[in-house]
């Protein structure tokens, strides 16, 4: 029969000790690296689905809305952005013209802005766009759209669509006062109730 002495289980003990944390130190060594290759790259989405509104407009500048969208709403996330672009000339006929339109964080916009409060995501899950830049390109009611974002979390993405884009007014018709230059009126009861 065989015995091993308290020393040689000691030994054995010991070498399987070592072992295991060599093993555990090479596997927190490959998961360092990864952490060292730097920030994740820009995630690409390519939309398939576009729609835009009309916001509001002066004399100098108006804001649409530009929502863009996948056919599967599992596949990415939404993307809605507001540009500020030259005033509108014909309400009837919108179109949103082609540029590059940058991210500001301020309250004072110009034409060729992309004011804060655009977002990637839905819901609690939303994140503002910080920085970045869209380039919008139109022949007729069809646009080519492609940009690159920096989202508040500190992660990007990059994004593009091409294909048609209806506009929406969502302005509403400010109420019309109308003058009369003469009125007709007539009644039909008794003379006893005019009393």
């Amino acid at each position: 029969m065989y015995y091993l002495t308290i020393h040689q289980i000691y030994n054995v003990m010991k070498k399987f000790i070592y072992g295991a944390l060599l093993i555990g130190c090479a596997l927190f060594s490959v998961s360092c690296d990864d952490d060292e290759k730097g920030p994740a790259l820009p995630v690409e989405v390519a939309y398939q689905n576009a729609s835009g509104s009309y916001l509001e407009g002066t004399e100098q500048m108006a804001l649409f809305r530009i929502s863009l969208s996948s056919a599967s709403s599992a596949s990415y996330e939404p993307l809605v952005i507001t540009l500020a672009t030259g005033a509108v000339s014909d309400v009837n006929d919108l179109t949103i013209a082609a540029g590059t339109y940058s991210v500001v964080q301020s309250s004072t916009l110009t034409a060729g802005d992309t004011p804060s409060g655009s977002y990637f995501g839905s819901g609690s899950a939303a994140l503002l766009i910080s920085t970045g830049q869209l380039t919008v390109v139109r022949s007729g009611s069809s646009y080519t759209l492609s940009g690159s974002f920096t989202l508040s979390d500190g992660s990007q993405v990059e994004v593009r669509y091409s294909g048609v884009i209806e506009i929406e007014n969502l302005v509403p018709i400010p109420p019309q006062t109308i003058s009369y230059q003469s009125a007709v009126g007539s009644y039909y009861g008794t003379d006893s109730e005019l009393q």
